[in-house]
């Protein structure tokens, strides 16, 4: 029912300075860690000047792994790891290591400081541009009276003008005139739909599986025309479809075109009219 997964290998530039951000977060992170199995050490009664080449030794034995060939160390999830960033101060500040009177001291912290990101004048801006971009999509949307879009994220769901980029976790859908419609939705073959009655009753839902239709166009956000604002996003592709539409539509190249070619002394590649690629028998 399906197609086997392709496999894409992307590399992405280097970057030195987060290269380099990441290495002083690898020694910073192994530098506190080497202090904490020494501290260890010295309660366990070692010698303090032993310590040092102690505290390496293990580290390295725990959370190195070599293969057995040679060659750089295996990251493989299965080896026990120390963390790779500074996320939650190296795991020294995870909640877990917190009481709850320090949980809700944070939880009120990080509330203080969204509302002071929320408040900030580069906020204020951010929400005028956003509106400026729904105010001229719906503008745009007004003179297309065949097409309607909508787009879901994060759980909500919104038609008409919609400001928000499609990026992978967005879904966004529309209609044309001529009945074709367009998709782009996460991966996910099926569909869970409520059939009525109780949300809770597992027996008030059943698997739909998604329709697919045929395949007019392929791409990523970098395709030549695809714009940057929600706008020309939307009209790259609506012009997208109806393309497809007058071709698919077009019954003037399926005579033949004869005149055109007496005029042009050779068959035409082109159609005129829909501007599909004619393809003649060798």
């Amino acid at each position: 029912m399906f197609d086997e997964p392709e496999l894409h290998v992307i590399k992405f530039p280097r970057n030195p300075e987060r290269e380099a951000e990441r290495e002083r977060q690898h020694a910073q992170m192994l530098c506190r860690y080497r202090g904490q199995v020494a501290m260890t050490l010295i309660e366990l009664g070692l010698n303090p000047g032993e310590v040092t080449a102690w505290s390496e030794s293990i580290l390295n034995r725990l959370f190195i792994v070599l293969p057995r060939e040679g060659g750089a160390p295996c990251r493989c999830s299965c080896h026990p790891r120390l963390p790779d960033s500074d996320f939650h101060d190296y795991g020294f500040s995870c909640a877990c290591r917190l009481t709850a009177e320090e949980r809700r001291r944070h939880t009120d912290e990080r509330r203080a400081h969204l509302a002071a990101l929320w408040n900030s004048p580069e906020a204020a801006a951010e929400r005028v541009r956003r509106q400026a971009e729904e105010n001229e999509l719906a503008s745009w949307l007004a003179g297309q009276p065949d097409v309607v879009i909508a787009v879901t994220e994060g759980g909500h769901r919104s038609s008409g003008a919609a400001a928000s980029p499609i990026t992978a976790s967005t879904s966004a859908n529309g209609t044309t005139a001529g009945g074709s419609s367009w998709t782009k939705s996460p991966p996910g073959a099926f569909v869970q739909t409520w059939q009525g009655g109780d949300l809770d009753d597992e027996g008030g839902y059943q698997l739909r599986e998604i329709e697919e239709g045929e395949v007019i166009a392929e791409g990523v956000v970098d395709v030549p025309g695809y714009g940057a604002s929600p706008v020309e996003r939307a009209a790259f592709i609506v012009e997208t479809i109806r393309d497809h539409l007058t071709r698919t539509g077009c019954t003037l190249h399926l005579n033949g075109l004869v005149d055109l070619e007496r005029r042009l002394g050779r068959r035409p590649a082109w159609c005129p009219w829909c501007g599909v690629r004619l393809r003649h028998p060798a």
